[in-house]
Protein backbone atom coordinates (compact mmCIF):
# COMPACT_ATOMS: atom_id res chain seq x y z
CA UNK A 1 0.00 0.00 0.00
CA UNK A 2 1.48 3.33 -0.96
CA UNK A 3 2.39 5.85 1.68
CA UNK A 4 0.24 8.96 1.99
CA UNK A 5 -0.64 11.82 4.30
CA UNK A 6 -2.85 9.56 6.37
CA UNK A 7 0.28 7.82 7.64
CA UNK A 8 1.61 11.02 9.16
CA UNK A 9 0.35 10.57 12.69
CA UNK A 10 2.18 13.68 13.82
CA UNK A 11 -0.04 15.84 11.61
CA UNK A 12 -3.32 14.26 12.67
CA UNK A 13 -3.15 14.70 16.43
CA UNK A 14 -6.07 16.75 17.80
CA UNK A 15 -4.91 19.72 19.84
CA UNK A 16 -7.26 18.66 22.63
CA UNK A 17 -5.33 15.43 23.15
CA UNK A 18 -2.09 17.33 23.59
CA UNK A 19 -3.82 19.74 25.92
CA UNK A 20 -5.02 16.92 28.14
CA UNK A 21 -1.42 15.87 28.83
CA UNK A 22 -2.66 12.54 30.09
CA UNK A 23 0.56 10.59 29.60
CA UNK A 24 2.61 9.74 32.64
CA UNK A 25 6.24 10.81 32.73
CA UNK A 26 8.81 8.16 31.88
CA UNK A 27 10.00 8.16 35.46
CA UNK A 28 6.50 7.65 36.85
CA UNK A 29 5.25 5.17 34.29
CA UNK A 30 4.57 1.72 35.76
CA UNK A 31 6.61 -1.26 34.71
CA UNK A 32 4.89 -3.73 32.43
CA UNK A 33 2.72 -6.26 34.17
CA UNK A 34 3.49 -9.97 33.92
CA UNK A 35 1.93 -11.29 30.74
CA UNK A 36 -1.81 -11.25 31.47
CA UNK A 37 -4.11 -13.85 29.97
CA UNK A 38 -7.75 -13.91 29.01
CA UNK A 39 -10.45 -11.26 29.41
CA UNK A 40 -9.11 -8.26 31.33
CA UNK A 41 -11.62 -5.50 30.54
CA UNK A 42 -15.24 -5.48 29.39
CA UNK A 43 -17.64 -2.62 28.70
CA UNK A 44 -20.96 -4.05 27.53
CA UNK A 45 -22.78 -0.85 26.61
CA UNK A 46 -25.73 -2.72 25.10
CA UNK A 47 -26.25 -4.40 28.49
CA UNK A 48 -26.13 -1.14 30.47
CA UNK A 49 -22.43 -0.50 31.13
CA UNK A 50 -21.24 3.10 30.80
CA UNK A 51 -17.83 4.59 30.10
CA UNK A 52 -17.24 4.76 33.87
CA UNK A 53 -18.91 1.48 34.93
CA UNK A 54 -17.33 -1.55 33.22
CA UNK A 55 -18.48 -5.12 33.81
CA UNK A 56 -14.87 -6.27 34.19
CA UNK A 57 -11.70 -4.27 34.85
CA UNK A 58 -8.68 -6.07 36.29
CA UNK A 59 -5.87 -3.72 35.17
CA UNK A 60 -6.91 -0.17 36.06
CA UNK A 61 -8.16 0.56 32.53
CA UNK A 62 -10.11 3.78 32.04
CA UNK A 63 -11.55 5.88 29.23
CA UNK A 64 -10.08 9.37 29.36
CA UNK A 65 -12.84 11.45 27.83
CA UNK A 66 -16.60 11.37 27.61
CA UNK A 67 -18.60 10.46 24.52
CA UNK A 68 -22.39 10.37 24.18
CA UNK A 69 -24.33 7.14 24.53
CA UNK A 70 -27.20 6.57 22.09
CA UNK A 71 -29.29 3.81 20.57
CA UNK A 72 -27.97 2.35 17.34
CA UNK A 73 -30.35 1.45 14.48
CA UNK A 74 -30.28 -2.19 15.64
CA UNK A 75 -31.85 -1.12 18.96
CA UNK A 76 -28.71 -1.58 21.08
CA UNK A 77 -27.17 1.22 23.11
CA UNK A 78 -23.61 2.11 22.21
CA UNK A 79 -20.99 4.82 22.33
CA UNK A 80 -21.86 7.25 19.54
CA UNK A 81 -19.31 8.58 17.05
CA UNK A 82 -21.10 11.09 14.81
CA UNK A 83 -19.19 12.95 12.08
CA UNK A 84 -20.84 16.03 10.54
CA UNK A 85 -20.99 15.87 6.76
CA UNK A 86 -19.85 18.30 4.10
CA UNK A 87 -17.28 18.81 1.37
CA UNK A 88 -13.84 20.21 2.23
CA UNK A 89 -15.10 23.55 0.93
CA UNK A 90 -17.95 23.39 3.46
CA UNK A 91 -15.73 22.44 6.40
CA UNK A 92 -16.38 18.71 6.12
CA UNK A 93 -12.75 17.98 6.98
CA UNK A 94 -13.09 19.71 10.32
CA UNK A 95 -15.07 16.91 11.98
CA UNK A 96 -12.40 14.23 12.33
CA UNK A 97 -11.88 14.28 16.05
CA UNK A 98 -14.31 11.83 17.61
CA UNK A 99 -11.89 9.22 18.90
CA UNK A 100 -12.24 7.74 22.37
CA UNK A 101 -8.95 7.81 24.31
CA UNK A 102 -8.08 5.36 27.06
CA UNK A 103 -5.34 4.35 29.48
CA UNK A 104 -4.35 0.70 29.86
CA UNK A 105 -3.08 1.18 33.42
CA UNK A 106 0.04 -0.93 33.79
CA UNK A 107 1.86 -1.56 30.52
CA UNK A 108 0.92 -4.56 28.37
CA UNK A 109 3.25 -5.87 25.66
CA UNK A 110 0.62 -8.05 23.95
CA UNK A 111 -3.15 -7.80 23.83
CA UNK A 112 -6.30 -8.47 21.82
CA UNK A 113 -8.78 -5.60 21.52
CA UNK A 114 -12.35 -6.59 20.59
CA UNK A 115 -15.15 -4.21 19.61
CA UNK A 116 -18.66 -4.63 18.26
CA UNK A 117 -19.05 -1.81 15.74
CA UNK A 118 -22.23 -0.64 14.02
CA UNK A 119 -21.26 0.55 10.52
CA UNK A 120 -23.83 3.06 9.21
CA UNK A 121 -25.65 2.51 5.93
CA UNK A 122 -24.26 5.75 4.45
CA UNK A 123 -20.58 5.04 5.21
CA UNK A 124 -18.15 5.88 2.40
CA UNK A 125 -14.38 5.95 2.13
CA UNK A 126 -14.32 9.27 0.30
CA UNK A 127 -10.55 9.86 0.14
CA UNK A 128 -10.16 13.22 -1.57
CA UNK A 129 -7.39 14.08 -4.05
CA UNK A 130 -6.44 17.71 -4.76
CA UNK A 131 -5.05 18.86 -8.13
CA UNK A 132 -3.69 22.36 -8.84
CA UNK A 133 -4.89 24.01 -12.04
CA UNK A 134 -2.32 25.55 -14.41
CA UNK A 135 -4.99 28.03 -15.52
CA UNK A 136 -7.11 29.28 -12.58
CA UNK A 137 -10.89 28.87 -12.90
CA UNK A 138 -10.52 26.60 -15.94
CA UNK A 139 -12.77 23.95 -14.33
CA UNK A 140 -15.52 26.33 -13.19
CA UNK A 141 -18.11 24.71 -15.49
CA UNK A 142 -17.53 21.23 -14.08
CA UNK A 143 -20.35 19.73 -11.99
CA UNK A 144 -20.17 17.53 -8.90
CA UNK A 145 -20.20 13.87 -9.97
CA UNK A 146 -18.61 14.39 -13.38
CA UNK A 147 -16.30 11.51 -14.36
CA UNK A 148 -12.68 12.63 -14.75
CA UNK A 149 -9.91 10.70 -16.50
CA UNK A 150 -6.30 11.24 -15.52
CA UNK A 151 -3.27 12.32 -17.53
CA UNK A 152 -2.30 8.67 -18.03
CA UNK A 153 -5.51 8.10 -19.98
CA UNK A 154 -6.79 5.31 -17.73
CA UNK A 155 -7.15 6.32 -14.06
CA UNK A 156 -10.53 7.81 -13.14
CA UNK A 157 -12.11 9.79 -10.34
CA UNK A 158 -15.26 11.78 -9.61
CA UNK A 159 -15.18 15.58 -9.61
CA UNK A 160 -16.30 17.05 -6.28
CA UNK A 161 -15.66 20.81 -6.43
CA UNK A 162 -13.23 23.55 -7.43
CA UNK A 163 -12.21 26.76 -5.69
CA UNK A 164 -10.67 28.17 -8.85
CA UNK A 165 -7.10 27.25 -7.90
CA UNK A 166 -7.60 23.52 -7.27
CA UNK A 167 -10.00 20.77 -8.26
CA UNK A 168 -10.92 18.06 -5.76
CA UNK A 169 -11.68 14.49 -6.81
CA UNK A 170 -13.34 11.69 -4.87
CA UNK A 171 -12.28 8.04 -5.24
CA UNK A 172 -9.36 8.83 -7.57
CA UNK A 173 -7.69 5.70 -8.89
CA UNK A 174 -3.87 5.72 -8.59
CA UNK A 175 -4.36 8.63 -6.19
CA UNK A 176 -0.67 8.48 -5.21
CA UNK A 177 0.66 8.81 -8.77
CA UNK A 178 1.81 12.10 -10.28
CA UNK A 179 1.98 10.51 -13.72
CA UNK A 180 -1.73 9.65 -13.41
CA UNK A 181 -2.94 13.10 -12.40
CA UNK A 182 -0.34 15.77 -13.21
CA UNK A 183 -0.72 16.93 -16.83
CA UNK A 184 -3.83 17.11 -18.97
CA UNK A 185 -6.90 15.64 -17.28
CA UNK A 186 -10.27 15.25 -19.00
CA UNK A 187 -13.81 15.62 -17.76
CA UNK A 188 -15.28 12.83 -19.89
CA UNK A 189 -18.83 13.75 -18.87
CA UNK A 190 -18.45 17.15 -20.52
CA UNK A 191 -15.60 16.40 -22.97
CA UNK A 192 -13.52 19.21 -21.44
CA UNK A 193 -9.82 19.14 -20.52
CA UNK A 194 -7.66 21.18 -18.14
CA UNK A 195 -3.99 21.10 -17.21
CA UNK A 196 -2.68 20.44 -13.70
CA UNK A 197 0.83 20.84 -12.29
CA UNK A 198 0.55 19.45 -8.75
CA UNK A 199 -1.17 16.55 -6.97
CA UNK A 200 -1.71 16.09 -3.26
CA UNK A 201 -4.16 14.70 -0.77
CA UNK A 202 -6.99 16.97 0.24
CA UNK A 203 -6.07 19.35 3.04
CA UNK A 204 -6.62 19.19 5.95
CA UNK A 205 -4.92 15.80 5.79
CA UNK A 206 -6.76 12.52 5.77
CA UNK A 207 -7.23 10.85 9.13
CA UNK A 208 -8.13 7.20 8.68
CA UNK A 209 -7.11 5.71 12.03
CA UNK A 210 -9.23 2.71 13.05
CA UNK A 211 -7.59 2.42 16.46
CA UNK A 212 -4.21 3.01 18.11
CA UNK A 213 -2.01 1.90 20.99
CA UNK A 214 1.29 3.41 22.04
CA UNK A 215 3.63 4.10 24.96
CA UNK A 216 4.97 7.55 25.71
CA UNK A 217 4.08 10.27 23.23
CA UNK A 218 1.58 9.72 20.44
CA UNK A 219 3.08 9.05 16.97
CA UNK A 220 6.01 7.17 18.49
CA UNK A 221 6.42 3.75 20.05
CA UNK A 222 3.06 2.39 18.94
CA UNK A 223 0.97 0.45 16.41
CA UNK A 224 -1.79 2.26 14.53
CA UNK A 225 -4.10 0.40 12.10
CA UNK A 226 -5.77 2.54 9.45
CA UNK A 227 -8.33 2.26 6.68
CA UNK A 228 -7.00 2.70 3.18
CA UNK A 229 -7.83 1.55 -0.31
CA UNK A 230 -6.60 1.48 -3.88
CA UNK A 231 -9.70 3.05 -5.44
CA UNK A 232 -9.96 0.41 -8.17
CA UNK A 233 -13.75 0.39 -8.35
CA UNK A 234 -14.56 3.99 -7.44
CA UNK A 235 -17.71 4.20 -5.29
CA UNK A 236 -18.12 0.47 -4.63
CA UNK A 237 -14.52 -0.28 -3.66
CA UNK A 238 -13.82 -1.96 -0.30
CA UNK A 239 -11.68 -0.34 2.37
CA UNK A 240 -8.65 -2.30 3.55
CA UNK A 241 -6.61 -2.23 6.72
CA UNK A 242 -3.00 -1.16 6.86
CA UNK A 243 -0.88 -0.63 9.98
CA UNK A 244 2.03 1.54 11.04
CA UNK A 245 4.51 0.57 13.74
CA UNK A 246 6.51 3.60 14.86
CA UNK A 247 9.83 3.32 16.64
CA UNK A 248 10.50 4.19 20.25
CA UNK A 249 13.65 6.19 19.50
CA UNK A 250 14.92 7.14 16.07
CA UNK A 251 18.28 5.52 15.33
CA UNK A 252 19.37 8.88 13.89
CA UNK A 253 18.99 10.54 17.30
CA UNK A 254 22.36 9.18 18.35
CA UNK A 255 21.25 6.67 20.94
CA UNK A 256 18.51 4.44 22.23
CA UNK A 257 17.14 1.47 20.40
CA UNK A 258 19.19 1.14 17.23
CA UNK A 259 17.61 -0.83 14.36
CA UNK A 260 14.16 -0.06 15.76
CA UNK A 261 12.87 1.83 12.74
CA UNK A 262 9.25 2.38 11.78
CA UNK A 263 7.64 0.26 9.10
CA UNK A 264 4.37 -0.21 7.24
CA UNK A 265 2.89 -2.99 5.17
CA UNK A 266 0.01 -5.15 4.01
CA UNK A 267 -0.66 -8.81 4.53
CA UNK A 268 2.38 -10.42 2.89
CA UNK A 269 2.04 -12.72 -0.11
CA UNK A 270 -1.71 -12.22 -0.46
CA UNK A 271 -3.17 -11.92 -3.92
CA UNK A 272 -6.59 -11.03 -2.47
CA UNK A 273 -6.78 -9.08 0.79
CA UNK A 274 -10.16 -9.37 2.56
CA UNK A 275 -11.98 -6.07 2.93
CA UNK A 276 -12.04 -4.15 6.20
CA UNK A 277 -15.37 -2.64 5.16
CA UNK A 278 -17.23 -3.83 2.08
CA UNK A 279 -19.60 -1.04 0.94
CA UNK A 280 -21.83 -3.55 -0.84
CA UNK A 281 -22.35 -6.09 1.97
CA UNK A 282 -21.32 -4.57 5.31
CA UNK A 283 -23.26 -1.33 5.71
CA UNK A 284 -26.12 -0.98 8.17
CA UNK A 285 -24.90 -3.91 10.27
CA UNK A 286 -23.06 -4.75 13.50
CA UNK A 287 -19.60 -6.28 13.01
CA UNK A 288 -16.97 -7.74 15.32
CA UNK A 289 -13.38 -6.50 14.97
CA UNK A 290 -10.46 -7.95 16.94
CA UNK A 291 -7.04 -6.27 16.80
CA UNK A 292 -3.99 -8.08 18.15
CA UNK A 293 -0.76 -6.23 18.89
CA UNK A 294 2.50 -7.72 20.11
CA UNK A 295 5.78 -5.90 20.50
CA UNK A 296 9.10 -7.34 19.34
CA UNK A 297 11.09 -9.39 21.84
CA UNK A 298 14.49 -7.73 21.26
CA UNK A 299 16.28 -5.11 19.20
CA UNK A 300 16.56 -6.47 15.69
CA UNK A 301 14.24 -9.41 16.40
CA UNK A 302 11.56 -8.07 14.00
CA UNK A 303 8.96 -10.35 15.54
CA UNK A 304 6.39 -7.77 16.60
CA UNK A 305 3.02 -8.26 14.98
CA UNK A 306 -0.34 -6.75 14.19
CA UNK A 307 -3.35 -8.84 13.19
CA UNK A 308 -6.99 -7.88 12.60
CA UNK A 309 -10.01 -10.19 12.42
CA UNK A 310 -13.41 -9.14 11.11
CA UNK A 311 -16.27 -11.39 12.16
CA UNK A 312 -13.73 -14.11 12.97
CA UNK A 313 -11.92 -13.92 9.61
CA UNK A 314 -8.30 -12.74 9.48
CA UNK A 315 -8.32 -9.64 7.22
CA UNK A 316 -4.87 -8.19 8.00
CA UNK A 317 -1.55 -9.28 9.42
CA UNK A 318 2.08 -8.23 9.52
CA UNK A 319 4.37 -10.52 11.50
CA UNK A 320 7.73 -8.76 11.31
CA UNK A 321 7.36 -5.35 12.96
CA UNK A 322 10.57 -4.19 14.75
CA UNK A 323 8.73 -2.26 17.49
CA UNK A 324 10.90 -2.69 20.60
CA UNK A 325 12.03 -0.48 23.47
CA UNK A 326 14.78 -1.44 25.89
CA UNK A 327 13.11 0.64 28.62
CA UNK A 328 9.34 0.58 28.04
CA UNK A 329 8.52 -2.32 25.75
CA UNK A 330 4.75 -2.19 26.21
CA UNK A 331 1.59 -0.20 25.44
CA UNK A 332 0.01 2.19 27.97
CA UNK A 333 -2.34 4.40 25.91
CA UNK A 334 -4.78 4.02 23.06
CA UNK A 335 -7.89 5.24 21.29
CA UNK A 336 -10.79 3.98 19.17
CA UNK A 337 -12.10 5.32 15.84
CA UNK A 338 -9.82 8.28 15.15
CA UNK A 339 -10.86 8.55 11.51
CA UNK A 340 -13.06 10.42 9.10
CA UNK A 341 -11.55 9.54 5.69
CA UNK A 342 -10.89 13.20 4.85
CA UNK A 343 -14.43 13.99 5.89
CA UNK A 344 -17.81 12.50 5.05
CA UNK A 345 -20.28 13.75 2.45
CA UNK A 346 -23.21 13.22 4.82
CA UNK A 347 -23.39 13.16 8.60
CA UNK A 348 -22.21 9.65 9.42
CA UNK A 349 -22.70 7.93 12.78
CA UNK A 350 -20.99 4.81 14.15
CA UNK A 351 -21.72 3.00 17.43
CA UNK A 352 -19.55 0.74 19.58
CA UNK A 353 -21.88 -1.49 21.56
CA UNK A 354 -19.20 -3.55 23.33
CA UNK A 355 -15.50 -3.11 24.14
CA UNK A 356 -13.23 -5.88 25.47
CA UNK A 357 -9.51 -6.18 26.11
CA UNK A 358 -7.74 -9.54 26.42
CA UNK A 359 -4.17 -10.37 27.35
CA UNK A 360 -2.17 -12.95 25.43
CA UNK A 361 -5.12 -15.36 25.26
CA UNK A 362 -7.43 -14.46 22.34
CA UNK A 363 -11.21 -14.13 22.48
CA UNK A 364 -13.25 -17.21 21.69
CA UNK A 365 -13.33 -17.94 17.97
CA UNK A 366 -10.03 -16.18 17.21
CA UNK A 367 -7.09 -18.36 16.13
CA UNK A 368 -3.77 -16.49 16.01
Amino acid sequence: MPNNAAWNTATTVPAERDAQAVSLSVAARPAASPAPSGLLVQYDFAAGDTLTTPSINTIGFNFERSRPMATAPNGQVGVEFSYQGGSPAEGGDNYHWKELDYSLGAGIDENYERILLWIPSNYEHRKMTRLRLVTPNSADSWVKGDLVRGANGSSEGLFDFTDGTYVWLKYAQAFFSNSAWVGTITNTTKSLSVDTDDRNFAKPGNNNKFNAQWEGSYSSNGMIPEYNSGADNLVTEPSFFTCKATSAISPSSGGGDANNSGTTGNRPSDTVVPAGIDPVNDLGQLHEFVTRRKRATAIGANDGLCQIWKNGVLVYEVLDFPLFSATNNFFTKGYLLGYANSGFEETTTFYITKYELYGDTPPEGITP
